[in-house]
C-alpha cells in the first residue's frame, strides 16, 4: 500500500508526493484538522509508522516550512489516523538523547545532534529541556563527568587520558567542569576516594 505524507501548517498545505484523486476527497478532513492544529502547540510533530526514507523526507519538508504537524495518511483513506492512537514510531528527542549517550566522547555540536534526529537545533534545545528538565549541553556535560568519575575511581589513568576518554578535549576545561560538578579538582577527588577505600 502506498502511503502519502501531507504536511499541515496554518494556511499552507504541502504535498510531498504527486497529487492524487484521493487527496481531493480528504480536503474537508484536512481543513478540519488544520483548524484544530492552530489551537495546539505550535511545534507539534507526529510521524506515524513511516518507513525511514519517507520519515527523512517528511522531516526535511517540516523544517523547510516551519511545519506544525506531520500526519501519515494511507492511500485512499478518508480521514487521518487517530492522533491519540499511541506513541509515534519515531521520537526525535529520544533519538537525539541516544545519539549523545553513544557519542559523548566525541566533539558534538547541537546542530550535529539535531540533524541526526532530523530536527532543527532550536526545536531540539527547547523540546529536550521541556522533556528532560535539563539542557542538551548540561546533559552532555553530565555524561562526560560520569565517565570521568568512573575513570578516576577505577583506573590509574593520568588526567590527559581521562580528559580524552570522557570527551572534554582540554585538561583545563575538564578540571573546571569537574570542579563545578563535584566541588573539588579531579586529583583531589581521586585522592579522597582512594583514601576512603584503604580505611
Amino acid at each position: 500500500m502506498t502511503q502519502k505524507i501531507i504536511i499541515f501548517a496554518p494556511d499552507r498545505l504541502h504535498d510531498t508526493l504527486e497529487k492524487t484523486a484521493a487527496k481531493v476527497s480528504l480536503v474537508g478532513s484536512i481543513e478540519q484538522l488544520t483548524a484544530s492544529i492552530k489551537n495546539r502547540v505550535a511545534d507539534m510533530v507526529l510521524l506515524l509508522n513511516l518507513p525511514p526514507e519517507l520519515r527523512r523526507r517528511a522531516m526535511s519538508e517540516v523544517q523547510k516550512v516551519g511545519g506544525i504537524s506531520v500526519v501519515c495518511l494511507g492511500e485512499g483513506q478518508a480521514t487521518p489516523r487517530s492522533l491519540g492512537s499511541g506513541p509515534p514510531e519515531f521520537d526525535p528527542l529520544e533519538t537525539a538523547r541516544r545519539y549523545m549517550d553513544d557519542n559523548f566522547r566525541k566533539p558534538l555540536s547541537l546542530d550535529e545532534i539535531a540533524a541526526h534526529a532530523g530536527i532543527s537545533a532550536g526545536y531540539f534545545c527547547r523540546r529536550f529541556k521541556q522533556r528532560y528538565q535539563i539542557t542538551p549541553i548540561m546533559y552532555l556535560r553530565n555524561l562526560r563527568i560520569a565517565r570521568a568519575t568512573h575513570l578516576l575511581l577505577h583506573t590509574d589513568l593520568a588526567l590527559p587520558e581521562i580528559t580524552d576518554q570522557s570527551g572534554f578535549f582540554s585538561v583545563s576545561y575538564f578540571c573546571r567542569e569537574f570542579h563545578k560538578a563535584k566541588g573539588m579538582a579531579p586529583i583531589a577527588f581521586r585522592r579522597k576516594h582512594s583514601a576512603a577505600k584503604i580505611f
